[in-house]
């Protein structure tokens, strides 16, 4: 797997604005796969992962957003979910694509 076009974001959790990477994840044939969201923990705890998965069956490939508007569904979905600020690595999630895209500012990494 691979990934490309990565965003930077940053969000408060529990009073303090924490920065995450986030950024879509391809097979080796180039199909998107998931959307991976990553922050380093402090020094004195855990990071966090938090991986959405495409579900194959749910979309056509040929037919999705772009990287950014994926990336700001995640967001928003892992928002939803409470998932930002709790350590440890979260999988089997789905992508929903009925939640309305995050509007936080989402830059760009290698800007």
């Amino acid at each position: 797997m691979t990934t490309s076009t990565g965003y930077e974001f940053e969000l408060a959790i529990e009073g303090a604005n924490r920065r995450y990477f986030i950024a879509p994840v391809y097979s080796a044939e180039g199909r998107l796969q998931q959307i991976s969201i990553s922050q380093d923990g402090p020094p004195d705890q855990p990071g966090q992962i938090i991986n959405i998965d495409m579900d194959p069956d749910a979309f056509m490939q040929t037919a999705m957003p772009g990287p950014e508007v994926l990336s700001r569904i995640a967001i928003e979905q892992a928002r939803q979910d409470n998932l930002f600020g709790v350590a440890g690595c979260h999988e089997g999630l789905f992508l929903d694509f009925a939640i309305e895209p995050w509007e936080g500012e989402l830059t760009p990494l290698n800007s």
